[in-house]
């Protein structure tokens, strides 16, 4: 398999996830039960797809304790492993506090807003003459609170990053497979990943499901492919990564830890919203519902990769 078709693979893997927010805004309408059941949904998925890049991420540093208990080796894979595991989380899930706080810096409304209420005059509240002789009258502009902005921007700008985060290590997988010339593999990789990301496609449209603010067509366009592009990216660094015969595993770590503390904390933001709208008989079916439709999604993912 070329360079250029395992490429060509990345980029329609990457893309699919186009399909998922159009078939997600039917629902940005609908009854509040349903919202709070895609949101759920979306929730679930998030959670197996924590699962899944952490236990990736700890595969490595599980076989270098192995060796290093059967004194196979030293301890250096086994710090070095850590280091990057823990490392990774603490950049992923950095970024993405680093990220909603800059947000939160540039688009932020001040906290009063001048208003056009003047206070009175003394004049006006003593009479002619108050304070003794001529007295100038003073205009004082009184302030007002104004509204915080909701944070549904945010939350659906984190998850698009989150989601492309782990799709940048699904596709170290897909470039990593082709630079091997295993063309089953890949394409069955690929399959599974389009898969994913149609699914993955309904969680950049949650958060406008149950927040107070509602998405175009082209705000949703810009969220999937910032999901979707590092699925590209991916497949041509992990051709690129094979190609010049850099240690696999230590990269694979790394991203996978990146991808799950982002991931960690799109999760506690979105719970943290959904739990406050009720309708917990829906929340846990869609959770639920989530997490099985990610299961089989995984079923597809592990055929594929041969694992």
């Amino acid at each position: 398999m070329s360079q250029l078709q395992t490429m060509l693979l990345g980029v329609v893997a990457g893309l699919a996830i186009l399909l998922g927010p159009p078939l997600a805004r039917p629902l940005l309408s609908a009854r509040a039960t349903a919202r709070v059941f895609l949101t759920a949904f979306t929730g679930g998925l998030l959670v197996f797809m924590l699962w899944h890049v952490l236990y990736r991420a700890f595969v490595p540093l599980n076989g270098a304790l192995l060796r290093f208990y059967d004194d196979m080796d030293d301890s250096t894979d086994v710090w070095t492993f850590s280091a990057l595991f823990l490392g990774g989380l603490l950049v992923g899930y950095g970024i993405l506090i680093w990220i909603d706080a800059s947000t939160r810096a540039k688009g932020a409304v001040p906290p009063f807003d001048a208003g056009t209420t003047s206070s009175p005059s003394l004049q006006d509240q003593w009479g002619p003459g108050a304070g003794g002789g001529s007295v100038a009258t003073h205009t004082f502009t009184q302030a007002r609170p104004t509204a915080s902005r909701p944070d549904t921007g945010r939350l659906a700008m984190s998850t698009a990053i989150a989601v492309g985060l782990h799709n940048l290590c699904e596709g170290l997988g897909i470039g990593n497979n082709g630079a091997y010339g295993w063309i089953a593999i890949t394409t069955m990789l690929v399959v599974a990943v389009v898969f994913q990301n149609v699914v993955a496609g309904f969680a950049l449209a949650a958060p406008f499901v149950t927040g107070p603010e509602r998405a175009g067509g082209g705000r949703l366009t810009m969220l999937a492919l910032i999901a979707g592009v590092p699925t590209i990216l991916g497949t041509y660094l992990g051709w690129l990564v094979s190609d010049i015969g850099l240690d696999h595993d230590m990269v694979d770590t790394a991203m996978q830890a990146v991808a799950g503390g982002a991931i960690l904390c799109v999760l506690l933001s979105m719970f943290t919203e959904v739990v406050k709208l009720g309708h917990r008989t829906a929340l846990q079916l869609g959770l639920l519902t989530g997490l099985t439709v990610a299961f089989f999604g995984e079923i597809l993912l592990m055929a594929g990769s041969g694992a």
